[in-house]
């Protein structure tokens, strides 16, 4: 029952902008904030401070090679691209490779990134772009459109989506 209760709250963490091993915002480490992968690629939507997966040598710390979250084979950690590599950005952000992200997993990045809720980001996102019906944008939109346009309002973004503390 403890690892069913563990595996929710992570589930949870990854869901938000949160660290699912320490349950740290993600946004008071934007430096260290990145993915597992297995083979280069991402392989699942979770993201980590570096702190939490990696050893001081930049081995990975996590029990069985096996992320915590997905419980699939890790071998490796991508640190997140900044926010003025908007390609790049993109393509981290589609962490299943099928050319689609949804405005929530650019919203879970940005308030990794940035001092803003991930909920209150999407809102703002979803008034400023049209997504398809089932909820995704194609990374190249992201890239040329969605992401730009967060870079280039961050005091914007920030003002509009400021996180509350509770």
């Amino acid at each position: 029952m403890p690892d069913l209760c563990m595996d929710v709250a992570r589930a949870r963490a990854v869901s938000h902008a949160v660290d699912p091993i320490s349950f740290e915002d993600l946004r008071l480490r934007p430096t260290q904030v990145g993915a597992l992968t297995c083979h280069g690629l991402r392989m699942e939507p979770a993201l980590y401070h570096r702190s939490s997966v990696l050893d001081a040598e930049g081995r990975l710390r996590v029990a069985g090679h096996r992320s915590p979250t997905t419980h699939l084979p890790v071998d490796g950690f991508s640190p997140l691209p900044p926010l003025g590599e908007a390609a790049a950005l993109a393509e981290f952000v589609d962490w299943d490779h099928d050319g689609l992200v949804t405005l929530a997993e650019v919203s879970i990045v940005l308030a990794a990134l940035l001092p803003v809720d991930e909920e209150r980001a999407e809102r703002l996102l979803r008034l400023h772009f049209e997504v398809g019906h089932d909820g995704r944008l194609g990374t190249e939109a992201v890239a040329a459109r969605v992401l730009p346009y967060c870079g280039g309002h961050v005091a914007g973004l920030i003002a509009s989506a400021l996180v509350v503390p509770v």
